[in-house]
């Protein structure tokens, strides 16, 4: 599930490039929010009780030979706590800042799922 957030991170990067900015809005908001349920997922195995939706706490990317384990830490966690919330903030605010689509959208959804792949780094 972990390797689907990052897939609809990119995806919506690559949709919201060729759509107005009302539908680049919308989608970039909402997908904004995904990773947040991985947040509130994984704070329950750093001793809270929260809502479980099955999200695992690492993954494996194999890419040209190469295998990558990243996953969620305690410290990358409380990390994720701070950053990962400011980013729909960000996403709503930009609505009313920015007349047209011209870019900032897909590329603050890249600078999200770049942000939010640092922080899975162990």
């Amino acid at each position: 599930m972990l390797d689907i957030i990052f897939a609809e991170l990119i995806i919506a990067a690559i949709i919201t490039f060729f759509v107005g900015k009302k539908i680049a809005s919308i989608i970039a908001g909402f997908i904004s929010i995904l990773p947040l349920f991985a947040l509130i997922d994984w704070a329950n195995n750093f001793g809270f009780k929260t809502i479980s939706f099955g999200i695992e706490r690492q993954m494996n990317i194999s890419v040209a030979g190469i295998t990558l384990h990243p996953g969620i830490t305690p410290l990358s966690w409380f990390f994720a706590l701070m950053i990962l919330p400011l980013f729909p903030l960000i996403m709503l605010y930009s609505y009313s800042f920015f007349k047209e689509n011209d870019g900032f959208y897909p590329f603050m959804l890249f600078a999200f799922a770049s942000t939010f792949g640092i922080l899975l780094s162990r």
